[in-house]
């Protein structure tokens, strides 16, 4: 796990799991908010630095300060804002960034 120092003291960790074969439990507990704690899951193929990570995680943490988030979790808000598409209405089932079924790396990242 590797932690990063954000802005007015709040953190981000990123975590890397290999091999998740229950991926479609956790999108199922993700995707009903019953996941804890409450985390964002990525496609870990898909990301290719952590910079865009971290972008995606600051403008997430603006969009809350400001009480502006688009959805309705500051988690879906970091997958929203890492995504490159700007409908909602795409991600409703998380979008490109998702975990697919299957033994997949799952980048977990939890703010």
């Amino acid at each position: 796990m590797k932690t990063f120092p954000l802005s007015r003291g709040s953190t981000i960790s990123l975590a890397l799991f290999s091999d998740v074969s229950n991926s479609r439990e956790l999108l199922d507990l993700m995707q009903s908010g019953k996941l804890e704690p409450a985390v964002a899951l990525l496609n870990a193929s898909l990301v290719p630095d952590v910079f865009p990570i971290l972008a995606a995680a600051l403008k997430a943490l603006l969009s809350k300060t400001r009480e502006s988030l688009t959805t309705r979790t500051l988690h879906s808000e970091l997958v929203y804002n890492y995504s490159g598409s700007k409908h909602v209405i795409d991600l409703a089932a998380v979008g490109a960034f998702a975990l697919r079924v299957g033994p997949v790396q799952c980048l977990t990242v939890c703010l």
